[in-house]
């Protein structure tokens, strides 16, 4: 099929050799995978192409479901505006596959320009709040943690010139400014944003054919989210008209093709995300951001391993930068490498201590204190919208993790109410509402949900860990030792391993297992494992009172309650005041518990 033969498809005008859709009052750039399904449907007239048609033709040699199919009609049927039913354009074969449901004709009128300029700081035109609108309603959550808090932290989208870009390197009064804006945006404090921004409009205004001047205001719309107090939806209003001006004049420029990739990880769209950052990638290699993006797709995909390994090439090619290394930071908690994670927090703190989410990231990453927790809730109050709808998820998480640590419960739940059913099938949405229905006593119904959960994603064993300590609290130590024997078998080797973070919750779990009598011969092993400094704090109190060891669990709490440490329930799942180990717990440790919690409201 001529990709360069545009179409007209009922209110659409098919563009496949800039892979667009255009209206008479909207535009919208496909990726080029969805282009090629299209073009398929296209090409067969009123017949239906099959899904192996389709697997063929746009995914050769590449091993993918029919779930693939399946989410790219879904898309395009986003992008064409078709989402009720009945459906206008792409009907569904059943058993056989997909057709067009009107005719699609040769488009022979003179070829037009698909979108005006945006004019910089001009007022945001209606179909960019419509595409805003829809990049909400239909962004999904992922399990670890945390994809909408990646992205507003992620959002850099710059690399150095290009050789090939003539108009960077040329030395003009445009690239004059277009430079000394780049330096203002780098040094990401609100007033210099501002100035930055004055000076990409004008690189604009000498030569509005400067396109990565375009990607440049987008960044610092970003930034002014990341290091001020703009809205997130305020600043994707602004910076979808510029990337999509951007990639309209230059379809290949690196920085704005990696920026479009980021704004599809921002929508969930995961496989357009990942083919827009491997062209950005291939193209420009060496973009330490472009790489680190690409690690935050394989991240919500579940692949934990090639995250890792993206974000930590993206550290090395560039290991200066705290944006990069406060990813990794999350991308190690949620692979359970605790000690790991807050090393790399602290490094990034101390090469960029000022940013807008901070109070966030030391909730989620670090030792919960009265001071971390307070700093947290007066964000929270700063920034009511970055609690609201998916991207603040996270943070509502936090809210509600905070508020449970500070024994209330009933505050705990508020910050939760109102999820859809979407978000209350995220990981950790569960897992508050199970600990929340412990801390009221409602020991089965939170032992069946932890379960569902689990069984709802049997290939993460981490999702067990909780369910366990709920079973063994509740006297089913037997069928937590055969689903142990079933899902965790190396859970027993740890008794014999040496001390590592990363097992430490093995351990704690093994231990727990254990009858009283085998737990005292272990004490030694315990204190091993504590000198050796693998266990955090949450776990070395449990640890001290399963090997009765309480007056120095005791002891323990006094020293962490005075260094302003609050007993986290993310710890060890339970409520500290009301842990089968603690309980019931010392009154003046319980006063001097009541007193660091007080400390920590604002």
């Amino acid at each position: 099929m001529n990709s360069s033969q545009r179409w007209l498809l009922g209110d659409w005008t098919v563009d496949p050799g800039s892979n667009r859709l255009l209206a008479a009052e909207e535009e919208r750039l496909l990726e080029p995978r969805l282009m090629a399904v299209l073009q398929l449907l296209i090409a067969a007239g009123e017949g239906t192409v099959s899904q192996q048609a389709l697997l063929d033709g746009v995914w050769p040699g590449v091993v993918v479901s029919e779930a693939s199919v399946y989410q790219a009609v879904a898309q395009l049927r986003k992008a064409l505006g078709d989402t009720e039913r009945p459906y206008r354009y792409i009907g569904s074969v059943s058993g056989k596959g997909y057709r067009l449901l009107q005719p699609a004709s040769a488009d022979t009128r003179a070829a037009q320009a698909a979108l005006p300029p945006q004019a910089p700081g001009g007022a945001t035109p209606p179909r960019a709040l419509r595409a805003l609108q829809a990049w909400h309603g239909l962004a999904a959550l992922a399990a670890l943690a945390l994809l909408a808090a990646t992205v507003l932290i992620a959002w850099q989208a710059w690399s150095p010139p290009q050789a090939g870009d003539a108009g960077l390197l040329a030395d003009t009064p445009a690239a004059r400014a277009y430079q000394e804006g780049r330096w203002l945006w780098s040094r990401r404090d609100p007033a210099q944003l501002a100035a930055a921004e004055q000076k990409f409009r004008q690189a604009l205004q000498l030569d509005p054919g400067l396109t990565p001047a375009y990607v440049g205001l987008c960044d610092v719309f970003h930034f002014q989210h990341l290091y001020g107090d703009w809205p997130l939806q305020r600043t994707l209003a602004h910076c979808e008209p510029l990337l999509r001006e951007a990639l309209r004049r230059q379809p290949e420029l690196p920085e704005a093709v990696a920026s479009f990739g980021l704004l599809k990880l921002s929508q969930q769209d995961l496989d357009a995300a990942g083919s827009f950052l491997d062209r950005a990638l291939a193209a420009a290699p060496k973009n330490a951001n472009a790489q680190m993006w690409r690690g935050e797709v394989d991240r919500e995909r579940g692949d934990m391993e090639a995250a890792l390994r993206r974000l930590k090439q993206a550290a090395e090619l560039d290991p200066l930068s705290g944006l990069i290394k406060r990813n990794l930071a999350h991308a190690l908690a949620a692979n359970g490498e605790s000690a790991a994670s807050r090393r790399q927090l602290e490094e990034a703190l101390l090469l960029e201590s000022a940013y807008a989410s901070r109070p966030l990231d030391e909730i989620e990453l670090l030792p919960l204190t009265a001071t971390r927790a307070r700093a947290f809730l007066q964000w929270a109050q700063r920034f009511p919208d970055r609690l609201q709808g998916p991207q603040g998820i996270e943070a509502r998480l936090s809210l509600a993790h905070v508020r449970l640590a500070l024994g209330q419960p009933k505050e705990a739940k508020e910050a939760l109410q109102g999820l859809g059913p979407e978000e209350q099938q995220h990981a950790y949405v569960q897992l508050m509402q199970a600990m929340l229905l412990r801390a009221e006593g409602a020991h089965e119904k939170a032992a069946e949900l932890l379960e569902r959960r689990a069984n709802s994603r049997p290939a993460n064993t981490s999702l067990l860990y909780p369910l366990l300590h709920q079973w063994v609290e509740m006297g089913r130590k037997d069928d937590a030792q055969t689903l142990v024997r079933q899902k965790l078998p190396t859970l027993a080797d740890v008794v014999s391993a040496a001390p590592s973070p990363h097992r430490v919750r093995d351990l704690l779990l093994a231990v727990r297992l254990m009858p009283p009598t085998e737990r005292l011969r272990h004490a030694t092993l315990v204190h091993r494992w504590i000198q050796a400094g693998a266990v955090d704090a949450g776990a070395e109190l449990s640890l001290l009172q399963l090997i009765g060891a309480r007056q120095e669990a005791d002891s323990r709490l006094r020293a962490l309650l005075a260094e302003d440490r609050l007993p986290s329930p993310a710890e060890d799942y339970f409520l500290i005041e009301q842990s089968p180990l603690w309980s019931p717990l010392p009154a003046d440790l319980l006063a001097q518990l009541t007193r660091v919690r007080r400390s920590a409201e604002p």
